[in-house]
């Protein structure tokens, strides 16, 4: 059992040293790593390199909870460098499965319309790699009755000439 630990003060310049107790160290140590930005880009690293794995072909369940509890949740936080690297992961999780492609692929537009530019950078190659591996079909959003009208206008003055 560990009764104390000794550090340098900090406050005394001098070769002095303080001791801490254990409960003093274990309040310490029970640092939020659920929040702190350098635990959450480790693991969202981890995880894209975990995608980046030419033996993983298809998303399986626990990848699909990986998406769901890790790379999601962290698009929303504050660090620009954590919404960074989820896009990242995200993106890459995305290129396993064409259905989860479909389902984000309008959070990856929203990114590029409103985020930081280096978060924008990602989720435009994103979009580019989602596009050129499944092809613009895959992502066939149905228009809204105004636009199919607007559409139909535009393929009849192109015919008249």
């Amino acid at each position: 059992m560990i009764a104390e630990i000794r550090c340098p003060s900090i406050s005394d310049s001098a070769t002095t040293s303080s001791t801490i107790t254990t409960s003093q160290f274990m309040n310490m140590s029970t640092v939020n790593l659920k929040d702190d930005p350098g635990s959450l880009i480790k693991c969202l690293a981890v995880a894209g390199e975990l995608f980046r794995d030419l033996r993983i072909t298809k998303l399986t369940p626990p990848l699909m909870t990986l998406v769901e509890s890790l790379l999601l949740p962290c698009i929303q936080n504050e660090n620009p460098y954590v919404r960074d690297m989820s896009v990242f992961s995200l993106g890459l999780a995305c290129l396993l499965d064409v259905s989860l492609a479909r389902r984000h692929i309008l959070l990856f537009i929203q990114v590029i319309q409103v985020d930081h530019e280096n978060v924008q950078a990602t989720s435009l190659k994103v979009v580019f790699d989602m596009l050129h591996l499944y092809g613009l079909e895959a992502f066939n959003l149905e228009l809204k009755p105004s636009e199919e009208k607007e559409e139909e206008k535009e393929e009849g003055k192109e015919h008249e000439m």
